[in-house]
């Protein structure tokens, strides 16, 4: 069977599976491996529209330690680069190992969300999820990301309801009732 897919479309899909997986509490190599490749696709359609893709300072304020500073900022970019290299190219060093950090995808995967919904103009069921999720375990993120105010107070809701669960029962709860959530232009 043949699929015509658009570029937007393939890294909506890619994004979806890698969230599905992540709720799924599904394996994180292959969350990783599947965010990095929707985020390049995004980082494309964004340079192509002059809306560069980068992990925003501001964005990220509120998450502990991760990139507060240049030098941290420098660190997760490589080791972004050298987690996604490792677990797609295999020619390097068969024996090779990698210490693998999960909060560094659930970041990269919110960035890449919002990115999405800002070129797509919505964010799927799916996404909007993730979004919820993340804003529920970083609150302040919201003070600091360029979303409308209407998306800004779905997302504080969601977070109050939902978190204290895990994110296997958040998923099994809020699916149901999800529905996707449109991202003005601006």
């Amino acid at each position: 069977m043949q699929v015509t897919i658009t570029k937007l479309d393939a890294a909506r899909r890619q994004l979806e599976t890698a969230i599905k997986l992540y709720f799924d509490e599904g394996d994180p190599a292959s969350v990783h491996t599947l965010c990095c490749a929707a985020y390049n696709v995004i980082q494309v359609l964004n340079k192509k529209q002059n809306s560069p893709l980068t992990l925003d300072d501001m964005m990220l304020k509120d998450l502990s330690d991760l990139m507060t500073t240049r030098a941290g900022r420098k660190e997760a970019h490589d080791y972004l680069n050298e987690t996604e290299n490792f677990l797609k190219h295999g020619t390097s060093d068969p024996d090779a190992t990698h210490i693998f950090d999960n909060d560094y995808t659930e970041v990269l995967l919110f960035d890449a969300v919002i990115r999405y919904g800002r070129l797509a103009g919505e964010c799927s069921s799916e996404l909007g999820m993730y979004l919820g999720w993340f804003v529920s375990l970083h609150p302040n993120i919201l003070d600091a990301v360029d979303i409308p105010d209407e998306f800004r107070q779905r997302l504080r809701v969601i977070s109050k309801v939902f978190l204290k669960d895990g994110r296997k029962k958040f998923y099994q709860d809020v699916r149901p009732a999800a529905a996707p959530v449109k991202v003005p232009e601006y």
